[in-house]
């Protein structure tokens, strides 16, 4: 192995001498430096630039949002039949125009919610097409260092997004909201055109003509149980994430500057901290992987529950610290998403397993302002210990299932030393057949 391989293999990071890995990465960055470009302002643009009030376009964006979860079953029968790589290059062009679309839906509800839900459909598959071809594309042992590392590079591409987004804005004004939606469209369209061109398409899987579809899916209990504490865990990451604005401002009377500052160092922290909270778990049963995330999250909990009490002079650095803590969670279990039930799935059927934990995040969203409002209304330490409730539902159910799976089926990779740059490239399992 290089300096650099042996490094970067120590630290977590995959080994990245598969055909095409390299553009993968490079496309998903695009794709989230453009997204990163845009989302923040979405609401804003639609309110200030296309006349929409903040409620109807609320309602849209949440009922459209709602309508593409039911695309999820769909696009994981769809990549287990057709292959991952054409789903995903499907989803790329259905972002680039339905967000493209966004500049010309001034004052028209019809043509937002057409847009709209173009673009929720695309990112409803591309949550299942992106995991399902990088699960084919990564050897078996490195599978998970490849979706810490993609999770990583996501999140720092998304938080450059974030940075040039609004500098773009204080520059342009109003005309920098409109920049904002093409960059984001183009993004898109060149992710795509890198995808199709530069990373092959994986081999052809043969499997069995009767692998019993959602039916085998339904009946795998255990994975069914996970895929339940998984929506678990989303709701409490959205419901802790989207009440932090609300929360340090309204609650604990801090600057409107303050949530922006939080969001920045959670993605700092996630940007990266995955492949090192992936060595530390090297070897572990998944299941305790969630445990652990559940009472790391639960702790964070607490201590923003309790800044509440906490002198004003050390406020803005306590809550600074409640953030570290609490982003922590995610280090460990982002990369189980789709470590999990890539690992858990038959081949066949990994396109529907990786369907069902990705609605799980698509129902978080959904219901999660919902839930945020309804326990702010009881008072700012319910919405703490709602966030702690959903953790804790999500390591008993962990904890419940252990005995359920297989140790050998569930255990993360270990960390390999000193190992061959052959070997780390070496065809899957699967693909040896």
């Amino acid at each position: 192995m290089s300096r650099w391989e042996t490094i970067a293999h120590r630290i977590g990071l995959p080994a990245m001498d598969r055909p095409g890995s390299g553009i993968l990465v490079l496309a998903t960055w695009i794709d989230a430096i453009g997204s990163g470009l845009f989302f923040t302002f979405y609401l804003l643009y639609l309110n200030k630039i296309a006349g929409f009030s903040l409620g109807t376009a609320g309602l849209v964006l949440s009922i459209t949002a709602g309508v593409a979860l039911a695309f999820n079953p769909v696009a994981g029968s769809l990549v287990d039949k057709t292959g991952p790589k054409p789903m995903m290059l499907f989803s790329q062009i259905l972002c680039a125009i339905g967000y493209g679309g966004l500049l010309f839906v001034e004052g028209s509800v019809p043509r937002l919610a057409i847009f709209a839900m173009i673009a929720s459909i695309g990112d409803r598959i591309f949550w299942v097409g992106f995991p399902s071809l990088v699960a084919q594309i990564a050897p078996d042992h490195e599978r998970d260092r490849w979706f810490a590392f993609l999770g990583m590079t996501r999140e720092a591409g998304f938080g450059i997004g974030g940075l040039l987004a609004a500098a773009i804005v204080a520059l342009l004004g109003d005309t920098g909201y409109r920049v904002l939606i093409g960059i984001n469209g183009l993004s898109f369209a060149l992710a795509a055109v890198l995808i199709w061109i530069r990373v092959p398409s994986p081999p052809a899987m043969h499997h069995e003509s009767d692998h019993g579809g959602w039916r085998a899916v339904f009946r795998d209990r255990p994975v069914m149980k996970m895929a339940l504490a998984n929506t678990m865990a989303a709701c409490g990451i959205m419901t802790g994430f989207l009440a932090w604005p609300v929360y340090v401002v309204d609650h604990l009377h801090l600057g409107e500057w303050v949530p922006g500052i939080m969001f920045a160092i959670s993605t700092v922290v996630l940007a990266s901290g995955q492949a090192i909270g992936l060595s530390i778990v090297s070897g572990w049963r998944r299941t305790r992987v969630y445990i652990l995330a559940a009472i790391i999250w639960s702790v964070g909990a607490i201590f923003f529950a309790l800044a509440q009490i906490v002198p004003t002079g050390a406020l803005l650095i306590y809550v600074f610290f409640a953030v570290i803590v609490m982003t922590g969670g995610d280090v460990f279990q982002a990369p189980q998403t789709n470590g999990l039930p890539s690992a858990l799935a038959p081949p066949a059927l990994r396109g529907r397993y990786l369907a069902m934990f990705s609605f799980s995040w698509g129902l978080a969203r959904t219901i999660a302002p919902e839930v945020v409002a309804a326990l702010l209304w009881v008072g700012p330490t319910a919405l703490w210990l709602g966030v702690i409730g959903f953790c804790m539902a999500m390591a008993g159910i962990a904890w419940q299932v252990e005995s359920e799976i297989p140790r050998e089926r569930q255990l993360m990779p270990r960390r390999i030393r000193n190992v061959p740059s052959d070997m780390l490239s070496a065809p899957s399992l699967e693909e040896a057949g």
